[in-house]
């Protein structure tokens, strides 16, 4: 059992008191954050861990931080915090337990060299691995850690707001953010291949279409040729998915990051590219029906990759690692990959008004791509509004995360640990949501000194009746795209470079503007109804745009 009070020294000098007594929690300073330590175990053993109190974050010692999705289901096994027990979700319990530390990896059976998944033998040696590979413990959570279902007081709205504006040092500082994705899928059948393993890598490795030849000579033309043309020629004893789903997902990224490192490939320009038979041979992936891409589409569609929360995690993470399972990859890898194929063009849409029935190799790539890209902005700052737009077709329990989940990436809230956050960005879970939408537009008017704001508002029928119509209902997908672009420069100057005049008067709700009468519109037509992927140009909408030029 866990001595009910710990001690540990910091470097600084200054010593992490438990909190003791029959409660969990005690008031945390601004500064304060709390972490974790979870005590060593067998998989199958209840996980107890320790809660202990950072005064002051910039003093905090080296942790790691997890990322995750809550999920509905609580667990039906309590966890031990601080002696006491405590209910998590089903998914935070199965993330403490698959990176927890072992007591010891003597007992635990390592897998050799010749194992027919280790990643010695595999494309993906480069940016993944499965946890019993190694001796060395170096995969878990070694280091106390960081989970906010735990680390903070959630029936504490006043010390959720204040963690919240922690958030971007948080992350920032963890030395790596784990990614948890959950278990990983479990074979379709059951074989022996398992315990043959050593005797049936060769197989695996080299005969199945995913997967390159380890050890093949660059130079050769072998090498050379595309991998389907290769691997076609040898027929497969043992399909991937006898091992789970994981090797089929992490086969897919290698060959992608593959291909990026190839030269480009003239073979794609022969034929048209509604021809995507000869567009995957050319790269090297399975035919359009192929049922691996079932496989990595729902890896890809794991709820992790749309949730809100998740965005500032990882694109201000130092060193992020994505687990599933006892597989643990390189999250550079999976951003690359997924850019790769939305470059490609095997990207479904943000939003896709029907449902296909056949998707066949299109993707939902765009969320996990997204993630990539934001985290090259300089800075790690991304525009207010850019965050706002792609939130919109992102998940969270609560809708005024739409905004909260954006302050630590948000350029306009730069500076703010110095001066603060801007009052109408203040985090307050109590406000009203209306209130907060509200406050939100009335900040990006002041502070940008533009109406651009405004392109994002969609008047949904649903809406209610209460609602200021200049404000954005941010928890709504918008039925068309924006006019331009809000990171660009504006393509006009209807202003002529005067100032803008608003006013609000006791009514916050009412946007009171000046401006000149310019014409008068006489008649207006329905909007167009999306029932396409928008890949192909209707002939309503020819006529529109004609008619609208005339």
């Amino acid at each position: 059992m866990l001595e009910h009070v710990r001690h540990h020294q910091l470097s600084s000098g200054n010593s992490i008191k438990m909190a003791d007594g029959n409660k969990i929690y005690h008031p945390l300073g601004k500064k304060s954050i709390r972490l974790l330590e979870i005590v060593p175990a067998l998989p199958d053993e209840q996980i107890e861990c320790v809660l202990t109190t950072i005064h002051d974050i910039e003093d905090a010692p080296g942790f790691e931080a997890l990322s995750y999705v809550w999920g509905d289901t609580l667990s039906s096994q309590s966890i031990l915090c601080n002696g006491i027990h405590m209910t998590v979700t089903q998914n935070l319990e199965e993330a403490l337990r698959y990176l927890r530390p072992l007591p010891s990896w003597e007992s635990v059976q390592t897998w050799s060299t010749n194992h027919y998944l280790h990643s010695s033998r595999q494309v993906w040696r480069s940016f993944a691995r499965n946890r019993y590979e190694q001796q060395e413990n170096t995969m878990l959570l070694r280091l106390p850690v960081w989970v906010d279902a735990i680390c903070i007081n959630q029936d504490d709205l006043a010390e959720r707001a204040n963690q919240v504006k922690l958030m971007r040092k948080i992350y920032q500082a963890a030395s790596t953010v784990k990614i948890w994705l959950g278990k990983e899928q479990k074979p379709v059948a059951s074989t022996s291949a398992a315990s043959r393993g050593t005797h049936e890598s060769v197989t695996l490795t080299t005969n199945h279409p995913l997967m390159a030849q380890a050890g093949t000579n660059s130079n050769s033309l072998a090498a050379r040729e595309p991998l389907m043309s290769q691997m076609r020629r040898l027929a497969p004893r043992h399909h991937l998915e006898t091992y789970g789903s994981m090797p089929i997902v992490l086969s897919f990224l290698a060959q992608a990051l593959r291909n990026m490192e190839a030269r480009p490939n003239s073979l794609v320009s022969l034929r048209p590219l509604q021809d995507s038979e000869h567009r995957n041979l050319v790269y090297g992936l399975p035919p359009p029906s192929a049922k691996e891409w079932k496989t990595f589409r729902e890896f890809l569609s794991n709820p992790w990759f749309q949730r809100i929360w998740i965005v500032q995690e990882v694109v201000l993470a130092r060193k992020a690692a994505v687990v599933v399972g006892n597989w643990h990859l390189n999250w550079n890898a999976v951003g690359k990959a997924t850019t790769w194929f939305e470059a490609k063009g095997y990207a479904m849409p943000r939003t896709m008004r029907y449902n296909l029935n056949d998707p066949k190799d299109l993707l939902p790539v765009m969320g996990a791509s997204a993630l990539w890209q934001m985290s090259e902005f300089p800075d790690k700052r991304v525009p207010l509004l850019t965050l706002l737009e792609n939130f919109r077709s992102r998940h969270t329990s609560q809708d005024v995360d739409k905004l909260y989940a954006a302050l630590g990436l948000a350029q306009e809230t730069e500076g703010s640990d110095l001066d603060g956050l801007h009052m109408l960005l203040e985090p307050d879970y109590n406000k009203p949501l209306e209130d907060v939408y509200r406050d939100l537009a009335i900040f990006l008017i002041v502070d940008h000194g533009s109406l651009i704001v405004l392109s994002h508002v969609d008047r949904p029928k649903t809406n209610s009746p209460t609602w200021p119509s200049w404000v954005p209902d941010w928890r709504m997908a918008k039925a068309s795209s924006e006019i331009w672009p809000s990171t660009d420069a504006l393509p006009f100057c209807a202003d002529f470079h005067q100032p803008l005049s608003l006013s609000f008067g006791r009514d916050l709700n009412v946007l009171s503007l000046e401006g000149l009468k310019v014409d008068t519109i006489r008649f207006y037509g329905d909007k167009l109804i999306s029932y396409g992927f928008g890949f192909e140009t209707y002939a309503q909408e020819l006529e529109f745009v004609q008619g609208a030029w005339n």
